[in-house]
């Protein structure tokens, strides 16, 4: 029986993690099967951070301009999700690459 069929038949949380050359697991079968929840946890807390950053970045400096309309709490917050959201396509098709 191929160790594949093997795998496929043992829970994931009872497989012993597999470890490269470099002492690092991986996420191939039998890896820890936590680490890609907590890379994409991590890109959504980094997203988050970002967005309220600029969005009360905005806001401050609306607020210290006296600016009647909110320009630039409108303008950092679309640009902070833009740029949130091209970091997170930016850093998932990497993790995809190795």
């Amino acid at each position: 029986m191929s160790s594949k069929k093997k795998d496929s038949k043992i829970p994931f949380f009872k497989r012993k993690s597999s470890v490269d050359q470099s002492g690092n697991q991986n996420d191939l079968p039998g890896g820890n099967p936590y680490s890609a929840y907590a890379r994409y946890w991590g890109m959504a807390v980094q997203m988050i951070f970002i967005i309220a950053g600029g969005s009360f970045g905005g806001y401050l400096l609306d607020k210290w301009l006296n600016l009647p309309f909110p320009i630039f709490t409108l303008v950092l917050s679309l640009g902070s999700v833009a740029l949130a959201i091209w970091l997170f396509i930016r850093e998932f098709n990497n993790q995809e690459k190795q």
